[in-house]
C-alpha cells in the first residue's frame, strides 16, 4: 500500500488483525473497526463495503467507541482476539492486555466485558518495570509480548486465570508495532540497535555484516513508518525503513533466514505491505478500497 489517504487521515498509525473472514483495523486515535465476510469470498457487495464499529458487548449493544476504549493493536490467538496497549475511560494502560470471549468462525468476540460471570473475557497488566507493549505475535502455542523492557509470553491455562504470563528475555524488545514476524517456528524482531531471532528459549542477534549494521545507521526518526514482513517463498524478512528525510519507508534491508545474508533494495514510499495470492479470475479479480469509516 502506497502513501495514500485512509480513514482518519493518519495512514501510518493503522494496524490490522486478520483471522478467518474478519479484518479488524486499530488506530491509536479511535475505536477499532472491522469488516466481516461470513461467506468467505470478499465479493459481496460489489462495491466498497463499509467497516463497522467493533462490539464491546453484543448483548448490551455497546461498542468499543461507546465505552471509550481504544488499543494500539490486536492479534488473533487461537479462537481468541487479544488487544494490547489500552486507552480506556478510566485511563491509559500501556502494558495492559485484554482478551475477548472466544469467537465463532466468521464472527467477532461477543463481549470484552470482564465483569460478566458467563464469559472468560478479561485483562492483565504486564507491569514488570515500566515497559509499554509494542508488539505481540503467536509462537509455538504462546503469545509473545514485546515490551520496552523485554519479551514476555502469555499461555492459555484453561483455568480461572485464563492466561499465565511469564518473562522470557530482557533483550529482544521490539522497535515499534509491526516489527516482529514468525518464520519456521521462530520470531524475527527488529529492535532498537539490533535485530534478534528467538524460538522462545534461546535468542541471538542476526546483525552480522556491514549491510545489516547499515540498517541501524540509516533509520531516521520517523519510527512509526517502520514495518517488517516476510516473503516465505524466498525465505526473506524485509525490514522497511524511512531513510534520510523521507516520511515513509523508502529502503528495505532484507535478511535471508536460510543463508543469514543481508541485502538491500530501494522501494517506493510504503505505508504497509503484505503477501497474498493473486485474485481468482472467476471472481473478476476484484480488489476493494476499504476506506469507508463509520466514525467519519
Amino acid at each position: 500500500t502506497g502513501a495514500a489517504a485512509l480513514p482518519n487521515g493518519n495512514v501510518d498509525k493503522w494496524t490490522y488483525a486478520t483471522y478467518p473472514n474478519i479484518i479488524i483495523a486499530t488506530h491509536s486515535g479511535q475505536a477499532p473497526i472491522y469488516l466481516a465476510d461470513p461467506d468467505g469470498f470478499w465479493e459481496s457487495p460489489p462495491t466498497s463495503p463499509s467497516m463497522a464499529l467493533l462490539p464491546w458487548d453484543v448483548d448490551a449493544a455497546s461498542t468499543w467507541q461507546s465505552v471509550g476504549a481504544k488499543c494500539i493493536f490486536m492479534r488473533q490467538f487461537g479462537d481468541m482476539l487479544m488487544a494490547f496497549n489500552m486507552r480506556e475511560s478510566s485511563g491509559r494502560y500501556l502494558s495492559r492486555v485484554r482478551w475477548g470471549e472466544p469467537y465463532l468462525p466468521g464472527d467477532v468476540p461477543s463481549t470484552w466485558d470482564e465483569s460478566r460471570t458467563d464469559s472468560i473475557a478479561g485483562f492483565y497488566d504486564v507491569d514488570d518495570a515500566e515497559g509499554l507493549i509494542l508488539d505481540a505475535r503467536p509462537l509455538r502455542g504462546r503469545m509473545m509480548i514485546y515490551k520496552a523492557d523485554g519479551i514476555w509470553a502469555a499461555s492459555r491455562t484453561y483455568g480461572d486465570d485464563v492466561f499465565a504470563f511469564d518473562s522470557l528475555f530482557s533483550d529482544g524488545r521490539a522497535l515499534i508495532t509491526d516489527t516482529v514476524v514468525e518464520f519456521n517456528g521462530q520470531h524475527f524482531c527488529l529492535a532498537e540497535g539490533n535485530a534478534w531471532v528467538h524460538n522462545g528459549v534461546e535468542i541471538q542477534s542476526v546483525i552480522n555484516n556491514k549491510i545489516g549494521k547499515r540498517l541501524l545507521g540509516e533509520l531516521n526518526d520517523a519510527l512509526s513508518k517502520v514495518h517488517v514482513f516476510k516473503n516465505s517463498h524466498r525465505k526473506e524478512v524485509w525490514c522497511c525503513i524511512p531513510t534520510g528525510t523521507s516520511s515513509y519507508a523508502d529502503r528495505a534491508f532484507v535478511w535471508n533466514w536460510a543463508t543469514g545474508a543481508w541485502s538491500e533494495r530501494d522501494i517506493p514510499d510504503l505505508v504497509q505491505v503484505a503477501m497474498f495470492k493473486p485474485p481468482d479470475a472467476s471472481r473478476d479479480g476484484r480488489f476493494y478500497n476499504w476506506t469507508k469509516n463509520p466514525l467519519a
